[in-house]
């Protein structure tokens, strides 16, 4: 119930760091995706060779929690731009 109260009395808590700038992004991003998969991949590779299975084992560990705090920050990401959105709706269609 608080989210739908911060809504309708127009309380953010959203960072201005996830605004697109164009469309063009949208159409690129995939091929950049794949260039820095294939970046990662052959970086793990060499870090593979130079470390210890433990080290290694670590570094996967450390890899695999910063991808869980990306995806919560894009999550958040989301419903950040979820209740814009439904903010600028409620005002367009709210008569003052």
């Amino acid at each position: 119930m608080k989210d739908s109260e911060d809504i309708l009395t127009g309380v953010f808590f959203c960072s201005s760091n996830y605004r697109y700038s164009s469309n063009f992004s949208f159409f690129i991003f995939p091929i950049l995706l794949l260039l820095h998969l294939s970046v990662i991949l052959e970086s793990l590779e060499t870090w593979k060779q130079k470390l210890s299975e433990g080290e290694f084992e670590e570094l996967e560990l450390l890899l695999e929690l910063y991808s869980q705090a990306q995806g919560m920050e894009m999550t958040a990401a989301f419903v950040c731009g979820f209740k814009n959105g439904t903010a600028m709706m409620i005002e367009v269609m709210v008569d003052d």
